[in-house]
């Protein structure tokens, strides 16, 4: 069952991003079209993907890392591609800057969600968890 976990939680993550991204982006454009405002942009699936995606290839790659400083590094260079990634949409002239940073946002709420129930239950199958405590 704790070999699993990883597996679930990772494709869990990506079919949560692609449902929220298309729950997201139908609602935006539903209620510029019922405002009759003009063609208003959708937070970026892209941005929220790749924060989500790579995000969560990162986690598990900290969680193998030894030293410090690689986990640092491992951090990092996520952070940096999803940078890249976000800004390359921008400069490519496929996404404004507000939806970028929507995206991000979406993605980061996601990401620190799958994270959490990832721990919580890493956690409580290592046997560390609350329930595996005595009452005081």
């Amino acid at each position: 069952r704790k070999s699993w976990l990883p597996l679930i939680g990772f494709v869990a993550s990506l079919v949560g991003s692609a449902v929220l991204d298309a729950v997201v982006n139908y609602f935006f454009v539903r209620q510029h079209v019922l405002a009759g405002a003009a063609a208003m942009g959708t937070p970026s699936g892209q941005a929220l993907g790749s924060l989500v995606g790579y995000g969560m290839v990162a986690y598990f790659l900290i969680l193998i890392a030894r030293g410090h400083r690689t986990r640092v590094l491992i951090a990092l260079a996520t952070i940096l591609l999803i940078l890249a990634i976000s800004f390359g949409r921008m400069y490519l002239g496929d996404q404004h800057f507000s939806n970028i940073v929507a995206g991000l946002a979406a993605g980061g709420v996601w990401l620190a969600a799958c994270l959490t129930g990832l721990e919580v239950a890493r956690r409580r199958a290592e046997g560390g968890g609350r329930s595996a405590r005595k009452p005081l």
